[in-house]
């Protein structure tokens, strides 16, 4: 059966009506009809029989509801409200594969400060700007540049339905993307995120001095571990996890950033591979070399991501890149010889995080633990 405007429409009369009891339960079962259902239908032809303009007009409230966080904030402590959000994130991007043009509330206008980027990352340039008196970190993507016109809708709309999802992840150790800006650099879209002045944390770990309070460290590894598990709880593979894609907070938060971005850069990015010194340093053997190994070529993984963060844990605690003294070639070799990088002395890890590390940058990608298991092990040391 496929789904009309009526029945989107009765959805959105009822969550009007009464969008508090839609959060706590008791008037879900309209939207459980029309997510739950077509989620588990695989085929064309279950496609939502709606016209594009309709689809428009439905997707235009899913995302209004989606992004009222006053409203989610009401009722957090009610039963299954993940799942609900998560079922209405589905509906949204559903209903976006049908429409032209993604819902306005997805964009906004920024006024950057300056000609000259403050940061500068692979494929990106970062500006300081302001959206109505708030500073924000405006990532202008690079990855469009080169791109014929010919290829550059496609890879955009592409883009938008990624970002989509992105807008809608919660959690404390996961950068929030707040929205587009797709008219200050017309051929380069921005992400607008909330400025961070501490920047990365291998830069606040270094501003700490040579020997850094380890309890800070794990602490901030331990958040790091939870973003990245909350990410693979969502279907989402980060495949650019390293130090420089991690932000400190105001509040000294770690918060995971950039996540997703290299994926969507292999399959649309004409020089993607001319950035590859940047992010390859973490990357695990069968991403070095896939024809070795026994994972099949699919590109990048939730356990390659536990892979980086092996190296991600010896980055924070050493302050410096793995293998360092190697360049990419001699890195690549280490690592599918079975190497690996020293274990920092300066601060020394504890004999459990040594432990925990190993396992996770194991040669053989079956063998590492998912990032739910590295959450859990964390926890157990921090409260040893």
């Amino acid at each position: 059966m496929a789904y009309r405007m009526e029945q989107i429409k009765s959805l959105a009369h009822e969550l009007r009506k009464q969008s508090s009891t839609f959060v706590t339960g008791r008037s879900f079962s309209p939207s459980r009809r029309i997510s739950g259902e077509f989620l588990r239908r695989k085929t064309k032809e279950s496609a939502l029989d709606l016209t594009e303009e309709q689809a428009a007009r439905a997707l235009q409230f899913t995302q209004k509801l989606l992004d009222d966080d006053a409203l989610w904030a009401r009722f957090s402590r009610a039963k299954h409200l993940d799942t609900k959000r998560t079922r209405l994130c589905s509906l949204g991007l559903y209903l976006s594969r049908r429409c032209r043009d993604p819902p306005s509330s997805l964009f906004s206008v920024t006024t950057v400060r300056g000609h000259l980027p403050q940061r500068a990352g692979v494929g990106s340039d970062v500006f300081v700007g302001t959206i109505r008196g708030q500073k924000v970190a405006v990532k202008r993507l690079r990855y469009f540049l080169n791109l014929p016109d010919v290829r550059r809708p496609k890879a955009q709309r592409a883009f938008f339905r990624e970002a989509l999802v992105w807008t809608q992840l919660r959690h404390p150790n996961v950068l929030r993307l707040q929205s587009l800006d797709v008219t200050t650099y017309p051929n380069m879209p921005s992400m607008i995120f909330p400025w961070l002045e501490k920047g990365n944390i291998v830069e606040t770990r270094n501003r700490m001095g040579s020997m850094p309070d380890t309890a800070q460290l794990d602490e901030w590894l331990l958040q790091v571990a939870s973003g990245m598990s909350y990410l693979h709880d969502k279907k989402i593979v980060h495949g650019d996890l390293r130090g420089a894609n991690i932000l400190i907070s105001d509040d000294m938060r770690a918060q995971v950033t950039d996540f997703g971005l290299i994926t969507f850069a292999r399959d649309h990015c004409r020089d993607f591979y001319s950035w590859s010194d940047a992010y390859e340093r973490w990357n695990s053997p069968e991403l070095i070399d896939p024809p070795s190994s026994s994972v099949s070529k699919t590109g990048r993984t939730v356990a390659s991501d536990v892979f980086a963060f092996a190296f991600v844990c010896t980055e924070v605690y050493s302050g410096q890149q793995p293998f360092g003294e190697c360049n990419l070639l001699q890195v690549h070799r280490k690592v599918l010889s079975g190497e690996r990088p020293e274990m920092p002395t300066s601060p020394v890890m504890s004999s459990n995080l040594c432990s925990m590390v190993e396992m996770c940058w194991s040669q053989a990608a079956g063998d590492r633990p998912t990032m739910t298991d590295v959450v859990a092990r964390m926890k157990k040391f921090a409260a040893a």
